[in-house]
């Protein structure tokens, strides 16, 4: 089963795009998550609140999915002033950091 998703990572490498690597690596599951259920709309700034009431810190979120061209879009600083504005969505909303590691925020949405 996990062959299957080592040679698009493969397939990456070999093209020398290391940031598309990494964010493709990602996307198939490899890193380590958080998942955070949510029923109705709530917006990031709830998100990261929820998120650092559970502990976590260095919260990083974005509306915007990582691409191959902007592989860590929570990076980008304008979306830290809109967390307020921004409703979360089902997926990948961002990062966070627990213990020392960084690893992806995932949102079930009810």
């Amino acid at each position: 089963m996990r062959l299957r998703h080592l040679v698009p990572l493969a397939t990456v490498l070999a093209a020398g795009v290391p940031a598309a690597a990494h964010a493709a690596y990602e996307w198939y599951g490899f890193a380590p998550a958080v998942k955070v259920d949510v029923t109705g709309v709530e917006s990031q700034a709830q998100l990261a609140q929820t998120l650092g009431q559970m502990g976590y810190t260095d919260i990083r979120l974005s509306p915007t999915y990582p691409n191959p061209v902007i592989p860590y879009p929570e990076n980008n600083p304008y979306w830290a002033k809109r967390l307020d504005k921004e409703p979360v969505h089902d997926g990948w909303n961002g990062s966070a950091v627990k213990d020392g590691k960084r690893v992806g925020v995932w949102v079930d949405l009810h």
